[in-house]
């Protein structure tokens, strides 16, 4: 089984080097457990890192006062990848996709490739067309009832909505009642989460600056602002590579994991041996639909 460090500032130590590393970044309310099929998939020749990223997993929570901003986030993850002393192929999901992006385009030097399963960067929404002004007010929307809920204390009923846009209507209520308490004790982090987002004001030309291979990632039962924000980053980087998941939604790297970890295993293959990315959108087929 390949090694993992789940702390986002311990030094990834001596070891890391002969091996290829990849890092992978989880998404909100998750842990860096999400990626443990991932390193199986991927092989004892990896030197695999999965942090939990602050506020979750065995991570430290972030000051009340301080909302845990991507660049802060991409600082703590960028203190593993020096340590790798090469390159990282880095893997982000979601939240952690958004923080993935962030590192890429600050310290590309520390990027080998970049694989980003909608990456929530909803700011870029907001700078764009009707269309897709509109969608960024269903996600402010969201985000408005997590925090009211936050602040009157039933952070259950912002997770319920937090879960459910994400996973489909009643998915929240077909969860066991320890699940949802679990959830719920981490809404506080995800309005965090949201607020880290929103103050994000990048324009969507700099992904254009991204040289490293990128391949993103995305399922087609998706709220739609996840899925057009992952379409226009593939609009303006260069020779990125979307994949397309018909079956799946948000949580593909959980419901569809058969799919997905070989689209990020190939990659890094790819990327590892120097060949060419370049593709058209590509369409994988089976998997079954989340439940």
């Amino acid at each position: 089984m390949p090694d993992r460090d789940r702390t986002p500032i311990r030094p990834l130590g001596a070891d890391c080097r002969p091996a290829i590393p990849v890092a992978a970044l989880h998404g909100s309310a998750a842990s860096g457990r999400q990626w443990d099929g991932l390193a199986a998939h991927l092989g004892a020749e990896i030197r695999f890192v999965a942090p939990d990223l602050p506020g979750y997993g065995g991570s430290a929570a972030w000051p009340a006062d301080n909302c845990a901003s991507l660049q802060a986030k991409a600082d703590r993850v960028s203190a593993l990848l020096v340590a790798c002393g090469r390159p990282v192929h880095l893997v982000g999901h979601s939240a952690g996709g958004a923080v993935a992006v962030k590192i890429a385009l600050g310290r590309p030097e520390l990027v080998a490739s970049l694989t980003l399963i909608e990456p929530v960067l909803f700011h870029q929404l907001g700078g764009a067309g009707r269309g897709e002004k509109m969608l960024m007010q269903e996600v402010a929307l969201l985000a408005g009832i997590i925090n009211a809920s936050v602040a009157d204390g039933n952070p259950a009923l912002g997770m319920a909505h937090f879960v459910n846009f994400w996973n489909g209507k009643g998915y929240w209520a077909s969860l066991p009642a320890g699940k949802r308490i679990r959830l719920a004790a981490q809404c506080g982090q995800i309005v965090n989460d949201f607020a880290a987002a929103f103050a994000e004001d990048w324009p969507l030309a700099a992904a254009s600056e991204l040289a490293m291979p990128v391949q993103l990632i995305m399922g087609l039962q998706s709220p739609l602002a996840s899925l057009r924000v992952t379409e226009m980053l593939a609009e303006t980087i260069d020779n990125a590579r979307l994949m397309v998941v018909p079956d799946a939604g948000h949580m593909a790297p959980f419901t569809h994991a058969s799919i997905v970890n070989p689209m990020i295993a190939r990659h890094v293959r790819l990327a590892e041996a120097g060949q060419a990315l370049a593709a058209p959108v590509t369409t994988a087929a089976g998997g079954q639909r989340a439940a």
